[in-house]
């Protein structure tokens, strides 16, 4: 009887204990990850669909404003938070996504945040629809500092339009529709498409910006002089020469104001001074002008402003001193922001009619 008592009342091996252990972690390993996915796919959802109506809002305000996107109150930048009440009013710091050229790929990697917070973009999507509720920051080295309450979505802009929204998901691969911008296995950045590519090229309205064969439509006041000059060039083969009068200020060349009036237009060109003078670039036209010393280096100058008519644009000597200086690579596009100098030479631009005697066309830069 004792014999029969102990063989059916003993306890459970080590092995025996190691197996339900192990199993234990295995259902539990399994449970996790199940949990892990439902949550991640809840998260993904839910940015995707954000993404989503951020594009329908801009493309809402483009449908009511006559084609028109909402300009950004600091249009110099190109990545932009969408929502309020970031901290420190920026809501990224570790990669501009679209890069200087907006072409997909990461950017620069960078300890400033590239995408602030414009209370002007948000209002004026608010003026169409209610603005979407912000994402949660997913991972932590992601956020920017002190950020416990959210991160993007974001857009980025080119040539005054928004090209891409775009977010953070988890996992290592996006959505379907959405491009992949960056992935580490992980997580990924993600971006849904607001404009074409048709719709976010540029246009050069200068019909003769770098001097190649002639000085058509440039005309000189105030007593200056002007002459085509393989000597100093910035772009291709030559540039203007411009002799301003040694008796009277402000003299220098005008080119007539193409373009449409309200629209927002940057004008812009390169200068050389045989000595240090004061150049002034002004357009009338957009009610902006701005004076920069130049010497003998090719120096960018540019003003920007909203078109009321149409006056001309001027390079000119802000005084007396009859020192020669040279203009090249002259741009006048339809943007709120400067853009790199480009005409039908450029690779991915076009003329739109005689090559270096009309306007021409590219991809937003």
């Amino acid at each position: 009887m004792y014999a029969i008592y102990k063989k059916y009342n003993r306890g459970f091996t080590i092995v025996e204990l190691v197996i339900v252990i192990v199993v234990i972690a295995i259902l539990a390993t399994i449970a996790t990850v199940s949990y892990n996915g439902v949550q991640r796919n809840a998260l993904n959802a839910h940015k995707l669909s954000a993404l989503a109506d951020w594009r329908d809002l801009f493309q809402i305000y483009s449908s009511k404003h006559g084609g028109k996107f909402p300009i950004p109150g600091s249009p110099g930048a190109r990545e932009y938070c969408l929502g309020r009440d970031f901290k420190y009013d920026a809501c990224w710091n570790v990669y501009d996504v679209y890069g200087a050229t907006g072409v997909k790929g990461s950017g620069p990697k960078t300890d400033e945040p590239v995408a602030y917070e414009d209370s002007s973009l948000m209002d004026q999507l608010g003026s169409v629809g209610s603005l979407p509720k912000p994402s949660t920051c997913i991972v932590a080295w992601y956020c920017p500092v002190g950020a416990s309450d959210g991160v993007g979505p974001m857009v980025s802009y080119r040539a005054d339009k928004p090209t891409v929204v775009w977010d953070f998901f988890l996992g290592g691969r996006c959505p379907g529709g959405l491009d992949t911008i960056w992935t580490d296995g992980n997580a990924s950045t993600c971006a849904l498409r607001v404009t074409t590519a048709a719709e976010t090229t540029i246009s050069n309205r200068i019909s003769n910006p770098s001097f190649e064969t002639s000085t058509s439509g440039w005309s000189t006041f105030n007593g200056a002089t002007m002459a085509l000059s393989n000597t100093q060039k910035a772009n291709r083969n030559n540039s203007l020469k411009v002799v301003p009068s040694s008796s009277q200020v402000y003299s220098g060349v005008s080119y007539m104001t193409p373009g449409s009036i309200g629209s927002s237009y940057t004008f812009s060109a390169y200068v050389y001074s045989q000595s240090p003078q004061a150049i002034n670039l002004a357009a009338d036209a957009l009610a902006v002008n701005t004076a920069k010393t130049i010497g003998p280096s090719w120096t960018y100058i540019y003003v920007t402003g909203i078109k009321q008519s149409n006056a001309p644009l001027y390079v000119r000597a802000r005084d007396a001193t009859g020192v020669p200086f040279f203009i090249d690579a002259v741009m006048l596009t339809e943007t709120a922001t400067a853009s790199s100098y480009a005409d039908g030479n450029t690779p991915g631009w076009k003329w739109n009619g005689t090559p270096d005697g009309s306007t021409s066309t590219g991809p937003a830069q």
